[in-house]
């Protein structure tokens, strides 16, 4: 004997409901022109948004210092061989030259987007050789606090948040023409959906 049983409708299941967070990375350098729609937040980056998120009140003074220049940058890098890995810390073989200027945006394109821009400007002439690997750098907390902590102190470490690479198969690696500035752009996106 078949029993018949109707069918549940639960409309919560054929609703997807939360936040994308998408990551963009575009480079301009003389003739050439990059763009990646993705990249790799490792362990750093991640706890550093849950440890944002769980904050007690009063340390909002120590998180700004967070952004303030000398707490961000971009960086790169000559590696094109090893993939990202969650437990990176650093670029693998990272050039120690800092951008020629940095600067930070928020903005909200529309209702339910907002976003943070980070743009890095190297001058003519002042780094050269291949690039391999990208990775933005942020003054975070990379171990996971209590939930309702209080920061002490400021984050002086720039940890990797967020790393692309040759190796992954976010961009073929390429030679830096020295005769013209070199330039990224670093967008994350975050979305209702």
């Amino acid at each position: 004997m078949k029993v018949w049983i109707p069918k549940l409708q639960l409309p919560w299941l054929h609703r997807s409901r939360g936040i994308t967070i998408r990551s963009e990375v575009e480079v301009w350098n003389g003739k050439t022109h990059i763009r990646v729609g993705h990249n790799h937040f490792v362990d750093q980056g991640l706890i550093n948004l849950v440890n944002q998120l769980t904050m007690g009140s009063g340390a909002i003074g120590n998180q700004q210092q967070q952004v303030y220049p000398g707490y961000y940058t971009l960086k790169l890098g000559r590696d094109t061989t090893t993939p990202t890995t969650a437990s990176m810390t650093a670029l693998v073989d990272e050039v120690a030259t800092e951008p020629n200027s940095l600067s930070g945006a928020k903005s909200n394109p529309v209702t339910g987007t907002v976003r943070i821009t980070v743009t890095a400007t190297w001058l003519a002439g002042t780094v050269s050789g291949a690039v391999g690997e990208l990775g933005l750098r942020w003054g975070l907390w990379s171990s996971l606090q209590s939930f309702g902590w209080q920061a002490s102190a400021n984050s002086n470490t720039k940890w990797l948040m967020s790393r692309i690479s040759n190796a992954d198969g976010d961009f073929s690696a390429f030679t830096i023409n020295t005769g013209a500035p070199l330039t990224i752009e670093w967008r994350i996106t975050f979305s209702f959906i």
